[in-house]
């Protein structure tokens, strides 16, 4: 019934399935042929669950009962880390965010601040380091950008692989990031 009323690329594998039982071969037999023709992992354990316990049992109802409880269970035990992770990749987000506000602020306070600072006559030499009293404020920018950007990628890859398990997708979160970077410098910084 299952085979006659799914469509698409499932249906014809349940009708292909259908036709190994009527054509002779046993649940076990059948389902694990379906096993390994579908490339759907969730549908694949299931399958695997069934066909083993199939085998210890003759009962295919309550293994089929038992297989869906399962997929019912794994799916809600997914939703939940998924809605708890959430929370640590906001603040990710978050503490990024207010590293780029810190920087900003350190520019605009205190390196715009020292850069008014009048030329101090020094000695050439103070323990055989010398002090140049001329502050580059470009310089010390450049180094606040590039520490954010660095930041921006390697939060955003955390932030990807905590919220969903994959560093690949924690790339959008580094691209995020990173343009956050490069906005807050040219607007704020004056890059």
């Amino acid at each position: 019934m299952a085979a006659r009323s799914a469509t698409g690329p499932l249906g014809r594998q349940l009708e292909m399935t259908a036709r190994n039982l009527t054509w002779g071969a046993g649940p076990t037999e059948a389902l694990a042929g379906l096993r390994e023709r579908l490339q759907i992992r969730a549908l694949r354990r299931t399958l695997t669950l069934i066909t083993d316990a199939s085998t210890y049992s003759s009962s295919l109802h309550r293994v089929i009962d038992i297989a869906a409880r399962d997929a019912k269970s794994s799916r809600e035990l997914k939703k939940n880390r998924r809605s708890e992770t959430q929370t640590y990749t906001i603040i990710v987000m978050i503490s990024f965010a207010l590293y780029l506000f810190m920087l900003v602020i350190l520019d605009q306070s205190f390196l715009a601040q020292i850069e008014d600072l009048p030329a101090v006559e020094t000695p050439d030499a103070v323990l055989g380091i010398s002090f140049d009293a001329d502050l580059d404020r470009s310089v010390y920018q450049l180094v606040l950008f590039h520490a954010a950007i660095i930041q921006g990628l390697g939060a955003g890859l955390v932030a990807g692989e905590l919220g969903e398990e994959s560093w690949k997708s924690g790339i959008k979160y580094s691209l995020l990031m990173v343009g956050a970077t490069v906005v807050a410098f040219v607007v704020f910084v004056g890059l």
